[in-house]
C-alpha cells in the first residue's frame, strides 16, 4: 500500500496513467468475480453492465450537465438494475448455456446505441467525449482516485464474501441442488449475485469513460468481457485477492509493451484466456498459491 501511494511521485505519467486504468480494470474484474467467482454463475457478458455504466455516466454529464460524481452514481445504479437481466437468465439456463445468453447482451446494448439511440445523444460508432473525473485533467489525482476507488470495492466485496450472503453463494456455485435442499432461495442469490456483479460492473465503466474521456462501442467489446475472466483465473477466482492480482501482472505489462510491440499486444490476453481450460476457476491462481505459500501448505495437499 505504501508503493502505492507514492508510486506517482516515482514513475513516469504515462505510467501512473497505465495504472489507473488497470485499478478500474481491477474492479471490473472484482464485479465479474462476484457471479462468476462466488456463486459459480459462468457471465460472459460483464461488459454489458460495464458499457451501460459507461455510457450512462457520459450522457448524463456531457449531453445534459450533470456533475460527474452524480454521473457516476447514476451509471452504477444503472449498471446494477441491468444486472437483473443475467440474474433472470441465469433462473433458466445454466453453465454454458447461460454463458452463451450473456455473451449476447453486450452485442445487444452495442447495437441499441448504433441504430436505436439518437446520434446526437450517443454519437454513433464514433461515440461521445465525456468530462473529466474532476473537471480538469489531473493524471495524478485521477490515480489516487482510481486506487481508493479500488481499495473501497475490494472491501465491499470482502464484506460480501465473510457473510452469509457470500457463505450462501459459494454453496449454490459447489452445488445448487444441496443448496435448495437446505433452504437457500437460489432464485434469490443468483439475482442478487448478478445486481452485485452490474454495481460494481457499472462503476468501474463510469470511472473509466471520465479517466479515457470518451465513451464508444468499444465499451461492449468481447475483450472487455474476456479480460476479467482471464485476470480471476490467474489470480484466483473466489477470492478478494486474485482478481487484483492478476489485472495488475498481466494489463500493466501489456499496457507498457503496446509501446513497442504495436498491435501484437492486443493477441497476448487471447493467448491467455487458453489458460482458463486449466484454471477455470483459478485453483492454482497465482494470488491463490501465493497465500498457500505463505500459509505454509504445500501443492500436493491440492491435488
Amino acid at each position: 500500500m505504501i508503493i502505492a501511494l507514492i508510486m506517482p511521485y516515482l514513475l513516469p505519467l504515462h505510467i501512473t496513467r497505465t495504472f489507473t486504468i488497470t485499478f478500474i480494470y481491477a474492479i471490473l474484474a472484482l464485479s465479474w468475480n462476484i457471479a462468476s467467482g462466488y456463486a459459480g454463475q459462468l457471465n460472459l457478458g460483464v461488459a454489458f453492465m460495464f458499457g451501460i455504466g459507461g455510457y450512462t455516466s457520459a450522457i448524463t454529464s456531457a449531453t445534459f450537465g450533470f456533475p460527474v460524481w452524480f454521473s457516476i452514481v447514476i451509471g452504477s445504479l444503472l449498471g446494477m438494475i441491468s444486472g437483473i437481466i443475467p440474474g433472470l437468465i441465469s433462473l433458466r439456463l445454466q453453465r454454458s448455456y447461460l454463458g452463451l445468453a450473456t455473451l449476447a447482451l453486450p452485442m445487444i446494448l452495442s447495437a441499441i446505441i448504433v441504430n436505436a439511440l439518437p446520434r446526437e445523444i450517443a454519437g454513433g460508432m464514433e461515440g461521445i467525449l465525456a468530462p473529466p473525473l474532476l473537471g480538469v485533467r489531473d493524471i495524478v489525482l485521477e490515480y489516487y482516485v482510481a486506487l481508493v476507488s479500488l481499495l473501497l470495492s475490494s472491501i465491499f466485496v470482502w464484506r460480501i464474501a465473510s457473510s452469509k450472503m457470500g457463505l450462501f453463494f459459494q454453496i449454490i456455485r459447489e452445488d445448487e441442488d444441496v443448496a435448495k435442499a437446505s433452504g437457500i432461495n437460489t432464485h434469490l442469490y443468483k439475482v442478487l449475485a448478478f445486481l452485485l456483479t452490474g454495481l460494481l460492473a457499472g462503476f468501474s465503466g463510469s470511472l473509466y469513460v471520465h479517466v479515457v474521456r470518451t465513451v464508444s462501442p468499444v465499451v461492449t467489446s468481447f475483450l472487455i468481457s474476456f479480460l476479467p475472466i482471464i485476470w480471476c483465473a490467474i489470480g484466483g477466482a473466489g477470492t478478494v485477492y486474485g482478481p487484483i492480482i492478476g489485472t495488475i501482472l498481466l494489463d500493466v505489462p501489456t499496457s507498457l509493451a503496446r509501446g513497442y510491440i504495436g498491435a501484437f499486444a492486443e493477441y497476448v490476453p487471447y493467448a491467455l484466456l487458453l489458460l482458463v481450460v486449466f484454471i477455470p476457476r483459478g485453483e492454482f491462481g497465482v494470488g491463490r498459491l501465493l497465500v498457500l505459500r505463505l500459509k505454509g501448505i504445500k501443492l500436493e495437499h491440492m491435488r
